[in-house]
This record gives C-alpha cells, structure tokens and sequence, in this order.
C-alpha cells in the first residue's frame, strides 16, 4: 500500500530550558524514538525531524551509523 504524505500536516513544536538542550544525545534519541513510532502509524504517511538531519551528519562525518553518548 503506498501512502501520500503531506495532505495533512501536524508540526510539533519542542522548547527546552536552556540552549543546547534539544541537541543533547538524549533528546535527540527520545526525538528519534518518537518519529520512528509516528511512522508505525496507520494513518501517518511520513514523519521528519532534527534527528534526520543531526543523524545523516553525524554518519556521513564519522562513518557510525547512530548518534554517541556524549556531546563531542
């Protein structure tokens, strides 16, 4: 079955407390998680965010294909 994204579009919107914050390995990783479940949803076509992005960077500078632990 194939599925047309973008018909309708939801945005979620994150703020955190501090700068930096949604760019910590946790956040992000809680991000992913996220999307990766939007995605397993019936009536969901895509879901995108940050974490694509972040991610795709940090492979294509590193080779690893998930994001470290720690910050640096």
């Amino acid at each position: 079955m194939r599925r047309l994204a973008g018909t309708s579009t939801l945005y979620v919107l994150l703020q955190a407390h501090e700068d930096g914050d949604l760019l910590s390995a946790p956040v992000l990783r809680a991000l992913g998680d996220l999307e990766n479940w939007l995605k397993r949803q019936p009536n969901v076509g895509a879901a995108m965010s940050v974490y694509d992005y972040v991610q795709r960077m940090h492979t294509v500078m590193t080779g690893a294909p998930t994001l470290p632990d720690d910050p640096a």
